[in-house]
């Protein structure tokens, strides 16, 4: 017997005791710090021996429950009684080769080219996190509760139920979109072109 699929009684206890999921969302506004580092400091980064600066920022996605146990004898039903939802860059690095003064010309240069793969990324930020949380609620708002056994093995079984939760293909499709369109705008303005014309706007590169 399946106890796992086989949860007709906590569903009449879900009902009877009236519990629903609540949705707590976590939107991380990164603050940037901006750095001048070495250029081979610059280069082990990205790879690139003619770089002269780099927007380091990482995308935090996560979920996080909160559950309900209510014992039944010899079985216990597990509700998901709250998802946490985190979506964003807990911060963005921005790199500015050390070579060029601040307040110079070419610095002024390089931090106006980074902070436009700043703005990229919050707006690509803003322009998908209402589909993140929609996703999320859609997925977990009428997620059927978990029947076992009340025995030694609940624990490792309700972590297993917990894990798999996690997995929602849309999430993953979501930010594979949301990457493209990332690599699109930032594609736009790391061309040799666009460096050429960058290099004509000043004296000591």
């Amino acid at each position: 017997m399946l106890w796992a699929e086989n949860n007709a009684l906590c569903n009449r206890i879900k009902k009877t005791q009236k519990i629903k999921t609540q949705f707590s969302f976590v939107d991380l506004v990164p603050p940037v710090y901006y750095k001048k580092v070495s250029h081979k400091k610059l280069v082990q980064e990205t790879k690139q021996k003619t770089v002269l600066g780099v927007t380091i920022a990482n995308l935090q996605r996560n979920i996080a429950f909160e559950i309900k146990s209510v014992p039944q004898d010899d079985i216990l039903c597990v509700f998901i009684s709250k998802v946490e939802f985190t979506l964003g860059y807990p911060k963005q690095d921005v790199w500015i080769d050390n070579r060029y003064p601040s307040g110079s010309c070419e610095y002024n240069t390089i931090l106006k080219h980074e902070n436009q793969h700043v703005k990229y990324n919050n707006l690509a930020m803003k322009r998908y996190k209402k589909q993140f949380k929609l996703t999320v609620k859609q997925e977990y708002r009428n997620v059927p509760p978990l029947q076992i056994r009340n025995n030694a093995d609940a624990s490792r079984k309700i972590q297993f139920w917990l894990k798999n939760l996690q997995k929602i293909p849309y999430l993953v499709a979501l930010e594979e979109d949301m990457n493209e369109l990332l690599d699109l705008k930032h594609g736009h303005i790391d061309t040799d072109h666009n460096y050429k014309r960058t290099a004509r706007l000043c004296d000591n590169w």
